[in-house]
């Protein structure tokens, strides 16, 4: 092997080493709520062979988004651009562990956005389990939205199913709808339309 090629390794290997320093730095802080981190996540990539998703309606409906989910009472406030903004907490998970946000109005919303963590005994997210509060919450709310669930393909391609540490986002979308979640344990259902 030619120094040119061990020069050219080296730098590949302080690429990676900046891209994991910038994710570390962008996702190391775990208090945003689910729509500040829309925008403060670093993606190093994004799944493509993406398959096909109808959604049940070309609308965010409130009501039919999250009926049955394991959720707390809800709390309303405006979000950071003066939108409406209903709160909830998930069940089985610590407040500051996640929690659920439908941003807009009830019945044509911008997005709902969330974060769910389960922690291992070493402090660390572990993964989401079938019968678990972050995989039923997630497989419920893309069930009550899309006419087939996607839920397992997002789940898988964002690695929140295995202690994958790759930092990913798995993405679906038709028309003006896009349901995304990365492997930091965020996840958008977004009306690509309108204002978040």
């Amino acid at each position: 092997m030619g120094k040119g090629n061990i020069k050219n390794i080296l730098w590949v290997v302080l690429g990676v080493a900046v891209i994991i320093t910038t994710v570390n730095k962008f996702t190391s802080k775990s208090t945003y709520s689910a729509a500040e981190a829309m925008n403060k996540g670093a993606v190093v990539s994004v799944q493509s062979n993406t398959p096909s998703v109808a959604f049940k309606s070309p609308k965010l409906i409130m009501a039919q988004s999250v009926v049955g989910l394991p959720i707390g009472n809800a709390r309303v406030d405006k979000s950071d651009n003066g939108l409406p903004r209903t709160r909830w907490s998930i069940k089985g998970v610590g407040e500051s562990a996640g929690g659920l946000e439908f941003i807009g109005d009830k019945d044509d919303g911008s997005v709902i956005a969330g974060q769910c963590h389960e922690f291992g005994k070493d402090g660390n997210d572990k993964p989401w389990g079938k019968g678990s509060p972050c995989f039923d919450l997630f497989e419920k709310i893309v069930g009550n939205i899309t006419e087939q669930n996607v839920s397992e393909y997002l789940m898988n391609n964002a690695n929140v199913l295995n202690s994958d540490k790759s930092t990913v986002t798995a993405r679906v979308a038709s028309g003006a709808l896009s349901i995304e979640l990365g492997s930091d344990r965020f996840f958008f259902i977004r009306n690509n339309l309108k204002k978040q």
